[in-house]
């Protein structure tokens, strides 16, 4: 028995854009910094292999560090479901566990074949320190092509 021609599709996914970090001025009137990484990945989901994850990391200042996860989901019905989230950690180190913010924007779902979905976040600390917030922010864009 051969398999419906929907479930023998791959569909091509390309990641990309960019995260960043900013460590506001510290009480001692230094400056703020920013630490920025873009990246690009791209990857293959089937209804043998429907999920796909990634995780990206940067730290600014050796203080605040922005956690970008997102998702990829494959449904029944060809579309692909996607998803960021992003994470502020503020501490004495880039490893802190301490959770300022997060933000977990809305879900999209991509039709099958072809389009995109964008991105872009935003997420100051919930202190702010002479007048600067820590902050984490994404740019995200998801493309989706489907290849029978």
């Amino acid at each position: 028995m051969t398999e419906p021609a929907s479930a023998a599709a791959q569909h091509i996914i390309v990641l990309q854009g960019k995260i960043g970090a900013r460590d506001g001025a510290d009480v001692w009137g230094g400056h703020s910094v920013t630490k920025e990484s873009p990246f690009r990945e791209t990857f293959v989901l089937t209804h043998n292999d429907r999920q796909w994850k990634k995780t990206f990391k940067v730290c600014a200042g050796n203080e605040a560090r922005a956690v970008l996860y997102v998702r990829a989901y494959l449904r029944d019905d060809e579309q692909v479901y996607v998803r960021p989230n992003v994470w502020l950690y503020e501490g004495h180190d880039c490893d802190s566990s301490d959770l300022d913010a997060n933000v977990w924007p809305a879900s999209q779902v991509m039709p099958g074949g072809r389009g995109s979905r964008s991105w872009q976040i935003w997420l100051p600390s919930e202190e702010e320190n002479l007048g600067v917030r820590d902050a984490a922010y994404a740019d995200v864009t998801f493309t989706h092509a489907l290849f029978p």
